[in-house]
């Protein structure tokens, strides 16, 4: 894994510096790596390469854009694992169910992808009850989520 990883991080930053960080192909890798990170369980480093990438994303190819929903479903898995707070919990539940309203408005609610969205929102809501039946407010786990983002094929 750690070898992908690197070849990701190496695709993405070839790509940024040739085409810029607002070409698609460069999202396209920039969503390869945030996947990477989220399935190696590297929490924090994804949270902050998504909340960088996602605006890039929504301002190039549009909020509707299926690179820009899966790089959203990306950041609400990173942060409904590892350290997780009641606030981290709260935002992955906002980011799941806007993802699942627009897949729903694009696809219809049949949609394997907008299922699998909403199974996003479902998994983001139990993090949330686990987080706050903890006297702390925190907790650290990971939410297993069925259906794993896969990257963009090229």
């Amino acid at each position: 894994m750690d070898e992908a990883l690197q070849l990701r991080r190496q695709d993405y930053e070839i790509r940024l510096g040739v085409l810029g960080a607002a070409h698609a192909d460069a999202l396209g890798s920039a969503q390869s790596l945030a996947h990477s990170l989220v399935e190696k369980g590297d929490w924090a480093e994804a949270r902050t390469f998504l909340t960088k990438q996602i605006p890039i994303a929504r301002r190039v190819l549009g909020p509707n854009a299926q690179t820009t929903l899966t790089l959203c479903t990306l950041k609400a898995q990173a942060l409904c694992s590892g350290e997780v707070s009641v606030a981290n919990a709260v935002d992955a539940i906002a980011i799941c169910e806007d993802t699942s309203q627009r897949a729903q408005q694009i696809l219809g609610a049949t949609h394997p992808t907008t299922k699998a969205f909403q199974e996003d929102l479902r998994l983001s809501r139990e993090c949330l009850a686990k987080v706050r039946a903890t006297p702390e407010g925190r907790a650290n786990f990971e939410i297993v989520y069925k259906r794993p983002c896969q990257p963009k094929r090229r």
